[in-house]
């Protein structure tokens, strides 16, 4: 019967139909009173209550609870053999949990046999065999409940894998879903609703909210969440908060049980929220948001989820990045034209140009250069304090940067104060990144944008 079971399972029948027949069929060869089965899911560290499957006379209505956390069910699943013997022979650590327990009393229970469900180190579940009357094990027995554990950890793995084939197959139908309403999303407001109500979906989630961020990363200039009001807003200036170290640190966070983790908002915890996980939306430079999905249950986070998760944001960030560069365009066109049909002096058509600039590369500082005699001298500036100052400012055409202009390709240096190819501008101490934009004309350099 055992055997069939297990074959059976992997043809999709349902698991607790077929733990109840074979619990019937141990049953009668060990000539129990009552048998119990209690499943259990070690990536979310709790008994599997709707599964628990049992045997014998007179359990009419009996409602299981859940077992304690430091009852005896738990202490068995953590043994690495089993126990099998009248409770007042049981061991130690074991005795007075069974004595005092609800269902040992209710149904007289004075001889059980208590085994830990394994799969190699995999932890399935707890297996009682009770007597009615006092019992003593003989190994004929205890070869049989060996055997008949082992099939039920079969079962149960197989049960297992099997749900988690259906899922893998439901997942990627959901996620295809979720990603063709993302791609199809005409504005960032929306491709972020359709990214929470996606992930919210796959994983059966009640709460999340995701933020969309800034290009530099010092303001969250939209976002969407589940229930309105229920995510405080994370402070970006906090070094040790989660959503800073995502921000910094572009990895995912996961937080299986929040009551454990000291940079969780307390706030989160008194509304309920026992597991979080933030997942960073990042392209290839930075991190432009972050999606934070809250589970009200103890939740493990296992590699088949974080996959899903993963794709779902990698389709998120390339919609983004589709419409910002739809958006830029326009705003270049834009720009172009307005730059093109001014009218003034050249300082204006200067003024005009970097302000325009901005728009699209946001700068704290700008500097116009242009070539005169094999120098690059300042024209324009604009952002600094002293401009006086930086328009005297000039380089030499033979220095190694100038050089690589030649090649009419930007340059960029991302931290100043590591890359010998920056040389410090007089009166501005407060650079950290540069950026050159070559100007070319008629194929030829003619000077460049600073941006700082």
């Amino acid at each position: 019967e055992v055997t069939q079971s297990i074959s059976t399972l992997r043809r999709g029948s349902d698991l607790k139909g077929i733990l109840k027949s074979t619990v019937k069929a141990a049953n009668r060869v060990l000539n129990a009173d009552i048998t119990v089965i209690f499943p259990y899911d070690e990536e979310n560290n709790e008994f599997m209550m709707d599964f628990v499957v049992t045997d014998g006379e007179g359990l009419g209505e009996y409602k299981w609870q859940k077992p304690r956390k430091r009852g005896a069910t738990r202490k068995i699943l953590e043994r690495e053999d089993f126990f099998a013997s009248n409770i007042s022979d049981a061991p130690k650590e074991l005795k007075p949990l069974l004595r005092s327990g609800d269902f040992e009393k209710q149904f007289g229970v004075v001889a059980v046999a208590g085994i830990p469900l394994r799969l190699d180190s995999e932890k399935l579940g707890v297996l009682y065999v009770n007597y009615k009357v006092e019992h003593s094990f003989d190994e004929y027995e205890k070869d049989i409940l060996r055997v008949f554990a082992r099939t039920v950890a079969i079962i149960l793995n197989n049960a297992r894998v099997y749900d988690r084939e259906n899922r893998a197959l439901q997942l990627a139908e959901e996620l295809r879903f979720a990603s063709k309403q993302i791609t199809q999303a005409s504005d960032l407001h929306t491709i972020l609703i359709d990214i929470l109500d996606g992930a919210l979906n796959l994983t059966r989630t009640s709460e999340g909210v995701i933020y969309l961020l800034n290009r530099v990363q010092t303001e969250i200039i939209d976002s969407v969440e589940r229930t309105e009001g229920f995510h405080p807003k994370p402070r970006l200036d906090n070094s040790q908060g989660i959503t800073r170290t995502i921000i910094d640190t572009g990895d995912t966070i996961k937080i299986p049980d929040v009551e454990n983790d000291t940079h969780i908002n307390p706030s989160i915890q008194k509304k309920g929220i026992r597991s979080v996980i933030g997942i960073p939306l990042k392209d290839e430079e930075a991190v432009i948001g972050i999606l934070y999905l809250n589970y009200f249950e103890r939740h493990n986070f296992y590699e088949e989820e974080l996959g899903i998760l993963s794709r779902l944001c990698e389709q998120a960030v390339l919609a983004i990045k589709n419409i910002n560069r739809t958006r830029l365009v326009q705003e270049i066109s834009q720009i172009i034209t307005g730059i093109l049909s001014a009218h003034g002096d050249l300082t204006t058509t200067y003024e005009s140009i970097l302000k325009n600039l901005n728009k699209i590369v946001p700068y704290d500082g700008a500097i116009l250069h242009f070539l005169e005699d094999d120098r690059l001298v300042s024209r324009f500036v604009d952002g600094f304090e002293h401009p006086e100052e930086v328009l005297k400012f000039k380089l030499e055409k033979d220095k190694d940067r100038i050089q690589m202009y030649l090649t009419r390709t930007p340059i960029v240096i991302s931290d100043v104060t590591i890359d010998e190819r920056w040389e410090p501008v007089p009166s501005i101490d407060w650079v950290r990144s540069w950026m050159g934009v070559p100007l070319i004309a008629g194929g030829e350099y003619i000077g460049h944008f600073g941006l700082y």
